[in-house]
């Protein structure tokens, strides 16, 4: 059945050979099988805009698609190129796929395109930015199906594509704006390969018949073979890096030396996974090799090898350089980049200059664009430039930057560039610098607590290798941990290869840079027979020949003796997946490698392996890690740990479990952080805070070093977290917490801890440190309420200043030995200058609320302000409130006399709309020159539960989100598989309601494989729900379980309960039904509320309520996605959502 909906396409004619489709009502549109798919379409005029529009909406049990077609398009002008951008309006709940637009051909072919660029917004209109040409098509059917435009297109509809478990929502749509290509695509020629220093190429085949090496001219393969054979030159890099399309890649060859005959293949995969390989031959004498390859639709893809098969005789190749040409629109073919004259695309503070941008046309004609440059700061700070730019073909310009930087730290740098003749062609490049006071290189060994930092420095090119020292030296790293792999240093029994140790402990060794390696792991011909015909996972994680392990150790200690101090004995040899032997065996081969390296250099210091962790994690291996360390007793100098993961579940590991454990076995030895990082998959900015954070926590718990893993990001992928660890880019450039590390290092290297400032809030870290004749304390809230609060300290410091993040240092007033340093969410170093003494004296102005803000009601304000001074003193203070939030009074100067107290007493009146969290903050100043700053606190609404139906389209909470979804996989590279893949793969729909005396529970769960084995209190291991209540006069949460067991059997288990309450009986009187549909499962749950021990009018009180989703894919626990933090790293109700019960 069609459904057929009035809408202008007022085609308003526009600049630039374009139009303008209004979608207000007077051509029919047809929306396919609408009634059949539970889809329907109406003129709409939304709230959110003043024109009308089209509105679609769909149910529960919407199609995977929704299909509108236009009913007769020939009001609308034909185009042969265009670019076309489509508006829609997303609101809050409503969660969509990607939206397609289509164009028919003169024969009735129909073509689907869809946009490039980011996600859609939600709550807000987007304008989606297509391609219209042959060659852009995703798809087309239809007509004579010969998938070539055959006259011109005309566009003929709209595709709306919805997510696995995305449930019913709406969607507005506003008008489409088409601009003709003034021509045709342009063929443009871009750097590809270039075949020196800074490739790092390996040669895949019989080493006995050919070799590869690089020369002065280039990659040279050479060889004999007696008949055809085929040999690959494979790059790590070149099989990570992302290329958009080509059509033809040219390799330059030194001619004057190139034998042989033969062809030569080079192999590329798109992103949609379709496979492609360009051949060509080679002959005597030949200057290049011209590889072709059909026209791509995929965005991108990427190169996996070069592979030579020669003719019987002697050949030989040498690679020279390369160039890649495809076709590209006018804006896409000008290449930018960010000059700051440092290969780190570092901005050395005290060196003169500042970043320009450079501009280069790739393209074979004449180009005219507009560049737009956007700079923006760690703390949302920008800078903006314009530059009209007119480019001879191949011509390279470079514009300074107009204006100046108003700060040190990380900036992001968005070029969007617009073709001049051509509107709607629009092409958006990122890249980033880091304006910084190196805090290195440094003379000498470290000395103190340890800077370290892990990579792998041997997978890369050798011009990698050097940069990755540079990189290293500058931020002040002083510690190297990476690898002394047996089987590279030793391919062989009787055969060492030490060339790449040897160049590693020299190279680094230039800026006073000390390796830790590890040995690690075991080589083919060192395991055990019955282990060496397996697959190289079994054969490289067995138990090593104890004798051969042994040579191994005495000969690497042996060459670096007076060179490389720190040794580890293997890499988390408590994780499954890097050892199949246990503690006993393991114990061994510490006792073993703490002899022969003690005999051959007393010197050494021999840690333990880095042990992975001590939280309940589907790969370790149960007590290894505690009975190592009792077996293993006196044949370890350091105690090594690692345990990835965020700030407050690194804290809780520690806190609960790896100090006591240390405890229990008698362990004495000190302990090292010397792998523990977060990636960047949850934002650059909670990355550097999480290594401020744990650096200084583990220093004051006893941690001799810190390493953050790794220097480099391993690859590019956006989704893989293995490819998000570095503090700068695969590519080099920087990331915060490249910036923050420099921070750290620049203000605590050589510092001596001195202990932590009781400020009688467990969430205030003060962490103090001296140095030099000053004092320095590292300073952050951690409450979940994310407020700032000015702590006072009386000191005898000269002079004090904070200092951000990022390197900024801001002057604090010192008066009558006071000074307020503000802890908030964003971490801050307290430096106090010519200081013996710091004392906290307590909290200078403090604000909090009487309840939650409720909208529709007021909320009382209590601020609290402190005197600490030795006179009378005036302070001033003033509220900022979010928008459409009133405060009486906003405003007021109070006059408080020497060492006393006031209060001021404020209300704020909540919009009715006010539905997300706004930052209240409370601007204070202290007389004309004291202290002075601006205080924060989340004003966090509460959730107002509906009564009533619950409808598909309106769930109360979400789980979709990336910063929802807690993966304990992301530190183990052979489990990447298992990390959080987006909404498809684990997310969630909740409804709550209260029907009468009980309490209703439904969740939607979206997950692509339903495992659930266990049963009772071991559910939480498979596929279920998590939930938590906390009921007013309660002293405990409710924590209880939902799952549906593989028997398809439903089934209740209670965690905890408030004091009292049977858990037992609690679970036997919760009824819940389960059903699994596709790839959704349901949990409908109905709970008496005299089971829960409440009523009514308690839950229209408020209480608290989270839930997080398990998930199992067959492989254990890989993880949970949750509404809010504080249910599965650890348990603290004060961190959920308060919801009201009508």
């Amino acid at each position: 059945m069609k459904t057929f909906i009035l809408l202008a396409v007022s085609v308003v004619a526009l600049a630039c050979a374009g139009e303008e489709i209004r979608f207000d009502g007077s051509v029919a549109v047809a929306l396919i099988q609408g009634e059949k798919r539970d889809q329907a379409l109406t003129p709409a005029v939304p709230s959110e805009s003043e024109a009308p529009c089209l509105k679609l909406t769909w149910g529960e049990r919407r199609h995977r698609f929704a299909e509108l077609k236009l009913r007769n398009n020939r009001k609308i002008a034909p185009v042969e190129q265009a670019s076309a951008g489509l508006t829609v309006y997303v609101p809050e709940k409503t969660r969509v796929g990607r939206i397609g637009v289509r164009f028919t051909d003169a024969k009735g072919e129909t073509f689907q395109f869809y946009p490039a660029g980011e996600g859609l917004k939600r709550g807000a209109w987007n304008t989606l930015s297509y391609r219209i040409s042959e060659t852009d098509a995703n798809s087309s059917w239809g007509g004579n199906a010969d998938r070539k435009v055959d006259g011109a297109l005309r566009f003929s509809g709209v595709a709306v594509n919805f997510p696995a478990g995305s449930g019913a929502g709406e969607l507005f749509i506003g008008k489409l704006q088409l601009h003709e290509r003034q021509g045709e695509l342009l063929v443009c020629g871009e750097p590809f390969l270039n075949f020196d220093r800074s490739e790092n190429f390996a040669l895949r085949g019989n080493p006995a018949e050919a070799s590869l090496k690089l020369t002065d001219s280039g990659w040279e393969m050479a060889g004999t073979v007696e008949k055809r054979k085929k040999f690959t030159m494979v790059d790590r890099k070149l099989s990570l890096t992302p290329y958009a399309p080509a059509e033809l890649a040219v390799f330059r060859l030194d001619g004057a030396g190139s034998t042989g005959k033969g062809t030569a293949a080079l192999s590329y995969t798109d992103s949609t996974g379709r496979k492609f390989q360009a051949k060509c031959n080679f002959a005597p004498g030949q200057k290049e090799l011209r590889f072709e390859f059909p026209a791509s639709k995929a965005p991108t893809g990427y190169y996996s090898s070069i592979t030579v098969e020669p003719e019987p005789g002697e050949f030989r190749l040498c690679f020279t350089g390369s160039e890649r040409f495809g076709r590209r629109s006018a804006a896409e073919a000008v290449g930018f980049e960010v000059d700051t004259g440092n290969p780190l695309h570092l901005l050395l503070a005290g060196e003169k200059g500042k970043p320009a941008f450079r501009f280069i046309n790739r393209a074979a004609v004449p180009l005219e664009v507009q560049a737009e440059v956007e700079l923006v700061d760690y703390y949302g700070r920008s800078v903006k430039n314009a530059f009209p730019l007119k480019l001879a073909p191949g011509e390279a310009v470079s514009r300074p930057l107009e204006g100046t930087l108003p700060a040190l730290g990380i900036w992001y740098v968005s070029c969007r560039i617009t073709a001049a003749n051509d509107k709607g062609d629009v092409a958006v490049s990122k890249r980033s610098f880091a304006w910084l006071k190196p805090a290195g290189p440094t003379p000498g060994r470290a000395k103190g607590f340890l800077f370290g930092i892990c990579s792998h420095p041997q997978r890369w090119s050798l011009r990698d290798q050097e940069l990755e020292a540079l990189a290293m030296a500058y931020c002040g790293g002083k510690v190297l941990r990476n690898d002394a792999s047996w089987s590279s240093l030793q391919p062989a029994p009787d055969r060492w290869n030490f060339e790449s140790m040897d160049r590693k402990v020299e190279l680094f060794g230039r800026y006073d840079i000390e390796l830790a390696p590890i040995w690690a792991y075991t080589p083919r011909w060192a395991a055990a027979p019955e282990v060496r015909g397996k697959e190289w996972k079994e054969w490289f994680r067995s138990l090593p020949d104890y004798g051969a392990w042994e040579k191994f150790i005495s000969a690497t200690v042996t060459r670096y003796r007076g060179k490389i101090r720190l040794w580890e004995v293997w890499n988390e040899p408590d994780f499954k997946g890097r050892t199949s032997y246990g503690s006993d065996e393991y114990a061994e081969l510490m006792k073993l490698a703490w002899r022969a390296a003690k005999a051959a250099d007393p010197e050494v210091i021999i840690q333990s392996g880095g042990f992975a962790t001590v939280k309940d994690h589907p790969s370790r291996k149960g007590n290894f890690h505690e009975e190592a360390l009792v077996k293993g007793r006196g044949f370890f100098d350091i105690h090594a740990y690692h345990e990835h993961g965020r700030f407050a579940s690194y804290r809780a590991a520690v806190e609960e479990r790896f100090l006591p454990m240390r405890e229990r076995t008698g362990t004495t030895v000190p302990w090292y952080a010397n792998e523990t990082a977060l990636n960047s998959l949850g934002g650059e900015r909670n990355q550097a805070a999480a290594l401020f954070k744990k650096l200084l926590y583990s220093w004051a718990n006893g941690a001799i070093g810190y390493n953050w893993y790794d220097l480099r990001n391993d690859g590019f992928d956006v989704k893989n977290g293995e490819h998000n660890y570095g503090m700068i880019t695969n590519d080099f450039q920087p990331k915060a917490v490249y910036v923050a590390y420099n921070t750290l290092a620049g203000c605590f290297s050589g510092a001596q801890y001195l202990k932590r400032i009781d400020c009688k809030a467990p969430e205030l870290y003060v962490y103090l440190f001296s140095r030099g004749g000053e004092l320095l304390a590292g300073i952050w809230n951690e409450t979940n309420r994310g407020a700032t609060v000015p702590l006072q300290f009386s000191t005898d410091a000269a002079a004090a200043e904070a200092v951000d993040l990022m390197g900024n240092a801001r002057p604090l007033a010192v008066q009558g030995g006071i000074v307020v340093a503000e802890a908030g969410r964003d971490p801050v170093i307290l430096r106090l200058k010519k200081a013996s003494d710091c004392i906290w004296g307590g909290n200078l102005v403090s604000i909090d609320t009487d309840g939650p803000a409720v909208p529709g009601s007021k909320v009382k304000l209590a601020i609290g302000v402190r005197n600490p001074y030795a006179q009378e003193r005036e302070f001033r203070l003033k509220l900022i409130v979010p928008e459409g939030v009133a405060a009486v009074p906003a405003e007021r100067v109070i006059r408080i006399a020497a060492g006393s107290e006031a209060s001021w007493n404020s209300e704020l009146s909540i919009p009715v709309t006010y539905r997300k969290a706004a930052e209240l903050q409370l601007e204070y100043a202290i007389g004309a020159d004291g202290a002075s700053g601006v205080i924060g606190l989340p004003l966090v609404p509460a959730r107002r539960i509906a009564s009533g139906e619950m409808k598909p389209e309106a769930p109360d909470f979400r789980m979709d989100r990336r910063d929802q979804a807690i993966s304990l996989f992301e530190a183990d590279p052979g489990k990447v598989h298992l990390t959080w893949q987006g909404p498809e793969d684990r997310s969630a729909r909740v409804w709550l309601r209260r029907d009468g005396t009980q309490l209703r529970l439904r969740f939607a769960v979206t997950d692509d494989r339903h495992v659930q084995p266990n049963s009772g209190a071991g559910v939480w291991k498979g596929d279920c729900v998590q939930f938590a209540l906390l009921l007013p006069g309660q002293d405990r949460m409710w924590e209880i379980g939902l799952s549906r067991l593989d028997s398809g059997k439903s089934e209740v288990f209670i965690w905890s309960a408030p004091s009292g309450f049977d858990v037992a009986g609690s679970a036997a009187g919760i009824r819940l039904a389960t059903s699994r549909e596709g790839t959704v499962t349901c949990y409908d749950a109905t709970i008496p509320l005299s089971v829960l021990g409440t009523t009514p009018e308690a839950l229209a009180a408020g209480a608290r309520f989270n839930a997080l989703i398990n998930d199992d894919d067959g492989e254990g626990r890989e993880g949970w996605i949750q509404i809010a933090p504080g249910i599965g790293e650890n348990k603290d109700p004060a961190k959920y959502p308060l919801i009201l019960f009508p």
